[in-house]
């Protein structure tokens, strides 16, 4: 009886770490989006640092990274996130599912911050 009792109350810290997990991952994802829409302004700092037909921030890897249309695959990510929600029965699953995904959205987001400051930061 004592084992049952440990497994529920894992289980229901699992399902909250779960829901913050995942409501992190929005949040992230949102601000990597922000970002994305925020292009002009970078575009605008570029070209004051860089000649008008450098790549934004003289990065092709930003400059393609950082195109509105890229949104369309965070979105798609956190699709993909809600439909395993409803897909994957394992809390344990679901949990690293959310955790390694929380670790892809916040890698993405701190390159495209290196690449946009970055140069900023050496040309000052």
């Amino acid at each position: 009886m004592n084992d049952e009792i440990k497994i529920a109350k894992t289980l229901k810290l699992m399902r909250v770490l779960n829901i913050i997990i995942l409501i992190f991952n929005f949040l992230m994802a949102f601000g990597v989006i922000a970002i994305k829409f925020a292009r002009e302004t970078y575009v605008e700092i570029s070209n004051q640092l860089f000649s008008l037909e450098a790549p934004l921030m003289d990065s092709v890897m930003l400059d393609l990274l950082l195109r509105k249309s890229m949104a369309i695959l965070v979105i798609i990510f956190l699709v993909a996130l809600v439909y395993k929600e409803k897909k994957i029965k394992s809390v344990k699953h679901r949990f690293f599912i959310n955790l390694a995904a929380f670790a892809v959205i916040t890698c993405y987001a701190s390159l495209l911050i290196y690449l946009i400051y970055s140069p900023v930061l050496s040309a000052t």
